[in-house]
């Protein structure tokens, strides 16, 4: 049989048949290149089982994902990931317990050069995405120091100077970070402006 290596998966949720994933699963340990679209509920579990089932990943487009989930499911193995691109669903009320688990299993990616993350767009809760702050666990991260370039997007930040002093200290290869840094207009164009004097683009 011929191994998979490049794979991309569009498809509607009634065209994705039941036996879809039994037909995918014996190529998981040669995937390198995967996207996963559109957004869509049915792509949640799916997502889970990829990253924790191949091992050579190295590029992965995940439209949207419940934190839960990869809170609660067995640990990624794709450690070869270089690009993450992910949709996360945070439920606000559990943020706190499940956030440091996600950030554990994201600090297992030491090979990751881009991520990619988008929060709840157009949901009830629109703003409740991953948080990156100290206290709430950025230094899990400390891990990750071929990071390139950090995209948040349809969420905001509570960012502060050091936040952006620890980003510049830990992921010394960052060249971009894109998104709403502080919700406080003022105070995220300040947030910029001291990335800029670290020769980091915002």
């Amino acid at each position: 049989m011929k191994q998979i290596r490049t794979l991309e998966i569009r498809y509607s949720p009634e065209s994705f048949q039941s036996n879809s994933m039994d037909l995918l699963r014996p190529h998981f340990s040669n995937i390198r290149i995967l996207e996963l679209q559109p957004n869509d509920n049915s792509l949640a579990t799916i997502a889970q089982e990829v990253m924790s089932s191949c091992p050579l990943l190295e590029q992965l487009m995940v439209p949207r994902i419940d934190a839960a989930l990869i809170a609660e499911g067995k640990p990624w193995v794709c450690l070869r990931l270089e690009s993450l691109n992910i949709g996360l669903r945070f439920d606000p009320s559990t943020l706190p317990r499940i956030q440091p688990l996600v950030l554990n299993q994201l600090s297992r990616l030491t090979r990751l050069q881009e991520i990619f993350i988008w929060g709840n767009k157009d949901e009830e809760n629109p703003g409740a995405m991953v948080d990156l702050r100290l206290e709430r666990g950025l230094d899990k991260l400390a891990t990750l120091k071929s990071l390139r370039i950090v995209c948040l997007s349809d969420g905001t930040q509570k960012m502060n100077d050091q936040e952006i002093d620890w980003m510049v200290e830990h992921w010394t290869s960052l060249i971009c970070v894109f998104g709403v840094l502080n919700e406080d207009p003022k105070r995220d164009a300040d947030l910029k402006a001291r990335l800029s004097l670290h020769g980091v683009s915002a």
